[in-house]
């Protein structure tokens, strides 16, 4: 069952430094993805994020770490966004298990987080309730992941200094 996510009571981010990868397949989806998320991150106070579109999912363990050097030290956080159509091979679970290890592997190695908003699914309707104009849409639920993951960073390091 899924459950209806709400910003209504977002917190406030301010200014970060955050990249979004999106993946071009889908392209209709992914970017109704996006556009929420970044939505919901203006109201967060976070008005200025890149987006980044690539040829795929695939690419993104790559690109991501090609954004943690470039902003080494100022990045905050990466969020990728995908739709993955499970078909009659094994590419799906392919990229998928690739994808995942991959960016758990980076945000341990950089020490920064990557937020996975790639929907994977089995059916176009699924996909169409997860991107749609609705509480459903999984762009809120990044930038909730996002805001309070960058939040919470924020406060362990300043509670670390002396």
């Amino acid at each position: 069952m899924l459950l209806p996510h709400s910003a209504a009571n977002i917190s406030r981010l301010g200014p970060a430094c955050i990249h979004v990868l999106k993946s071009k397949w889908h392209a209709e989806h992914v970017d109704a993805l996006v556009d929420r998320f970044l939505a919901v991150m203006a109201e967060a106070g976070c008005d200025f994020i890149p987006v980044h579109t690539l040829s795929g999912c695939l690419e993104m363990p790559l690109a991501a770490q090609d954004i943690f050097e470039m902003e080494r030290g100022r990045l905050e956080a990466v969020v990728c966004f995908g739709v993955l159509m499970k078909g009659e091979t094994a590419h799906f679970e392919m990229v998928l298990n690739t994808m995942t290890a991959a960016f758990a592997q980076l945000t341990l190695a950089a020490r920064v987080p990557v937020i996975n908003a790639i929907l994977p699914a089995s059916r176009i309707e699924h996909v169409l309730e997860r991107s749609g104009d609705n509480d459903l849409n999984k762009g809120i639920e990044a930038a909730l992941a996002t805001v309070e993951t960058v939040l919470w960073r924020r406060d362990i390091r300043a509670r670390a200094l002396p």
